[in-house]
């Protein structure tokens, strides 16, 4: 009948799984006849060979050491007596001696079983290790009187909260050392512990007590002495009296209870801290987590939780005594906050915490360190901006997201090198991943790690699972944050072009972070807290971007000194309804021309050119002093001579309309180098700062490459909308055109063609002319004598007037031959001014003249910054019968936006090809 209990016992442990099994397991149960091991003990359940994913945390490892008959198993049994409403198992040491050999047993008397070699410590870890991992164990039963083990039988010990180990050699070897999360040593006087001892022997193990004294002499005292005494180095608590010392077992007891309330990670790293999770803080991290969030809702709540954060890591900071007077006299003690502190935030994301910091400590300093990332290895610290008396405060670093942790770690080196102790450093997360946590900890154990959560892992990409995304790349500054590489608004492209006969319709991704070269920034805000930004989307409030993603990183760090700048000098920002202020825009402008650096490394060492648009008539208004002040702050910051060399030139631009135009008309040059260079499509262009100019120049070089495969070789070419001509002249250079006009309604593009053309290889002979004018008007008098015409048209297309000519470019060319009235209207028009290399005169020309003056072209190349007006121009063009569309390419002009630029080429002898596709849907923010 026992054996049948027993067999039901077995079956119902198996079908139940790992579960709490109850502090006493003493019941035996009965193993299944193998003929294939006499070691039951080292068989799990079948049920747990594999991990199940709902698995229970991993448990905390309670190690309990001490001399033989100390009162550690009275200690282990307070302790779970303490923990009731938690699972609790505990696991003998004595369960793993090894079984005597028959030889042994002849000399059992000779046979020292307080020895390490008595003990079988590979099955112990192994215990040790399954329990961790949430699967059962078959821990075996040793019979102290026949001194070996029970071959069929075993007790199960289940998956619980905590795991004790008790025994007098539990701290001998490393590797079960290792598994503990808290090491006690129970340390009694030795005449109690012997008779404790021959009590136990003599009535629990039917020993005589001559036996017992015999063994305590020959091998416990000295194995105590030699292995246990020892062995107490390890010991985190030591407990005098054992079972008696209530006050000792309570404290323990506690300690237990806070590790268990804990994540795993704190248990293994006291330095870790997790903010207290409660519904809100769920709640919140839902919300932020969420793909679908609004931008308002993202940064509202995620402020909310930073916040949080910022408020736990200062209660970690150190504190003295105050004693302050109330309103009603009395005398109340209390803290005083610790005066010596600032923040660094990891620049990329990091500055997002900012304001949560700023809002909790008044006028804190606040430094900068930016981190290249290139991959998930070789970080290289590019810049870095500190207070100078750092090494005397106490340093809170900042970023959203611990991943990897190698940026971290060489931030947190930097700040070793400046002289700030480790333990002086508080690391402040919104979320972070254990392999994150695990390489700052280990490589700086006195460093503390505040986070709101820990997340489960990185992926293969190295990304937080489940995470929130890039943080950085969900700021209030970008309207698309997943996919990036291909908008939405590629399919709907592929299947426009698809329907009109372009099956091969190919997509250029680009540069996907870091590719603005060129911004324009509202500033607005007050002197203590600007806002230097972006207008939101139907609205003049401007959305502050403290580090923007899409930016090139240099334009990153000048927009933080500017902001450093206005603060420091007390710099107005601009107030729309009152007119009011000194600071109204900045124009940053990225120049990565340096022929002094190989190629791959000029792009990420860009200089920025920035012009201040002051809100003054002229140089001569009371403010100019304020301007002048703020640009030599940015050039002794960040010029030439400067720790950190990223600023290229300061400009001034004077402007008081209270119109939405942002510049005015009058430039000057303040500082650095007046010329400002570019390479692109193979040639070196000048850009003034009044110069229109891509904001993506790696893509706008591979659609220029991509463009001049459709242009041939001695072809004659108008470029209408021109702008600088950047697009003519570099055709003229790579295809060797017979002839280049260029058409701009701007005048202020003149000097920069002028200083562009001075650059063009001498070997060019081509006539090339710039043109005040606008290309709407007369349009057929600019395309008369061109076999290839280049439209670059803004948002809202072709001007209708250009659309007519194309429309009915076969009857208007044969009407062109037969008259003069085209050379009459050119001749009318306003004087056109043509350079000639080498002369200073208004009209020179190459000495390559045109076939035919009076044809017209054979190719049209329109490249398109509105996706939604190059339908309907495409729509009317081919509706003609006039073209044919021949290719399409499509180039990510501005990732993080649903928009392309769409570009393309067409040719005609009355066929259309479209060679380029740069699509642009607006987003909801606007420049």
């Amino acid at each position: 009948m026992p054996e049948e209990t027993n067999s039901i016992d077995y079956v119902m442990e198996k079908a139940s799984g790992p579960h709490f099994s109850g502090l006493r397991l003493d019941g035996l149960l009965s193993s299944r006849p193998s003929s294939a091991t006499n070691t039951p003990a080292h068989r799990t359940s079948s049920a747990s060979v594999s991990a199940s994913p709902l698995a229970p945390k991993q448990p905390f490892v309670i190690g309990v050491s001490g001399g033989t008959a100390s009162g550690k198993t009275t200690v282990c049994d307070m302790i779970i007596q303490q923990l009731h409403d938690h699972r609790v198992v505990l696991v003998n040491q004595d369960s793993f001696y090894r079984g005597l050999t028959p030889a042994e047993l002849e000399r059992v008397h000779e046979y020292n079983f307080d020895h390490p070699d008595a003990f079988d410590t590979d099955q112990l870890v192994d215990c040790i290790q399954k329990l961790r991992s949430g699967q059962p164990y078959q821990v075996p039963i040793y019979d102290f009187k026949s001194h070996r083990r029970c071959s069929d039988s075993f007790r199960q010990v289940n998956a619980s909260d905590v795991i004790i180990l008790e025994g007098i050699l539990v701290f001998h070897d490393q590797r079960v050392r290792n598994l503990m999360n808290m090491k006690i040593f129970v340390d009694t006087d030795a005449d109690v512990r012997l008779a404790r001892r021959i009590r136990r022997d003599t009535v629990e193990r039917g020993r005589d007590i001559n036996s017992v004294l015999e063994q305590y002499a020959k091998f416990v005292k000295p194995a105590f002495d030699d292995f246990v005494l020892p062995s107490k180095k390890y010991a985190d608590v030591i407990i005098p009296r054992g079972g008696d010392n209530h006050v000792a077992i309570d404290l323990i007891v506690q300690h237990i209870r806070t590790k268990l309330g804990q994540h795993d990670l704190c248990k293994i790293y006291p330095n870790v801290y997790v903010i207290q999770s409660t519904f809100q803080i769920r709640g919140m991290h839902t919300l932020i987590r969420d793909k679908d969030i609004s931008k308002h809702d993202f940064v509202f709540y995620s402020d909310r939780l930073i916040r949080l954060v910022v408020e736990h890591g200062l209660g970690h900071l150190p504190f003295t005594e105050k004693q302050v007077i109330t309103p009603t006299g009395s005398v109340y003690t209390g803290v005083d906050f610790c005066k010596k502190l600032c923040g660094i935030s990891i620049v990329r994301s990091g500055e997002s915490m900012e304001n949560a910091l700023r809002a909790c400590c008044k006028g804190i300093k606040i430094g900068k360190i930016l981190i290249h990332r290139d991959g998930d290895n070789g970080k290289q610290l590019i810049y870095e901006k500190l207070p100078k008396d750092i090494p005397e405060r106490h340093v809170l670093l900042l970023d959203p997201v611990l991943a990897t942790g190698n940026s971290a770690n060489q931030a947190i080196e930097l700040l070793i090198q400046k002289g700030v102790p480790e333990s002086h450093i508080i690391f402040l997360n919104l979320i972070s991943a254990p392999e994150g946590i695990h390489c700052v900890c280990k490589r700086f154990p006195s460093l503390k790690i505040v986070t709101s959560e820990i997340d489960a892992a990185l992926n293969e990409e190295f990304r937080v699972i489940p995470g929130m995304g890039e943080f950085g790349d969900r700021c209030s500054g970008c309207t698309q944050e997943f996919n990036l590489h291909r908008p939405v608004i590629v399919d709907e492209a592929a299947e426009f072009f698809k329907s009109l006969g372009i099956s091969d319709f190919t997509f250029d991704s680009s540069r996907l972070w870091g590719w603005r070269c060129r911004a324009k920034l509202a500033v607005r805000g007050s002197s203590k807290n600007p806002l230097i930004g972006l207008y939101e989307e139907g609205t003049h409030n401007v959305v502050d971007i403290p580090h923007c993603k899409a930016h090139h990183p240099s334009i990153n760090l000048a927009v933080q000194l500017l902001r450093q700048g206005v603060t420091e000098l007390n710099v107005e920002p601009y107030d729309e309804d009152q007119g009011t202020g000194d600071l109204r825009y900045v124009q940053m402008a990225v120049t990565t021309y340096n022929t002094s650096l190989p190629a791959s490394e000029r792009y990420k060492n860009g200089k920025v050119q920035v012009a201040l648009v002051w809100n003054s008539r002229n140089e001569n208004s009371p403010n100019f002093d304020k301007l002048n002040a703020l640009a030599n702050y940015l050039w002794r910051n960040g010029g030439r001579r400067s720790d950190v060399y990223f600023i290229h030139s300061v400009w001034a631009n004077f402007q008081t309309s209270t119109n939405n135009i942002i510049f005015g008309n009058r430039w000057r040059h303040l500082l650095g180098d007046r010329d400002f260079w570019e390479h692109l499509g193979g040639i070196d262009i000048s850009l003034a700062p009044s110069s229109f100019g891509q904001a993506n120049t790696r893509a706008f070089d591979a659609l220029l490459r991509k463009l001049q495969k459709y242009v041939s070789l001695g072809a004659s070419v108008a470029d209408l909308y021109a702008g600088a001509g950047v697009i003519g002249l570099s055709l003229a250079a790579t295809r060797k055109c017979r002839s280049v006009k260029c058409i701009e309604v701007n005048k202020e593009s003149k000097l920069s063609f002028e200083r562009t053309v001075e650059r063009l290889p001498k070997s060019i002979d081509t006539s090339i002319s710039w043109h005040h004018a606008d290309a709407s008007v007369e349009p057929l008098s600019w395309i008369m004598g061109s076999e290839v015409v280049v439209v670059d048209p803004p948002r809202k297309g072709l001007d209708s007037s250009l659309v007519d000519v194309l429309r009915t470019i076969s009857s208007l060319e044969h009407k062109a031959k037969s008259s003069s009235e085209c050379n009459s209207n050119i001749k009318d028009e306003k004087r056109p001014w043509i350079l000639r290399a080498r002369e200073a005169l208004v009209e020179i020309r190459g000495k390559a003249t045109l076939k035919d003056p009076q044809s017209l072209p054979r190719t049209l190349i329109y490249i398109s910054c509105g996706w939604e007006s190059f339908k309907e121009d495409c729509a009317l063009l081919l509706s003609s019968k006039e073209w044919r569309l021949e290719k399409a390419h499509g180039f990510n002009f501005f990732p993080g936006t649903q928009s392309t630029l769409p570009a393309s080429v067409l040719r005609t002898s009355f066929k259309l090809s479209a060679i380029s596709l740069k699509s642009r849907i607006p987003g909801p923010l606007t420049e």
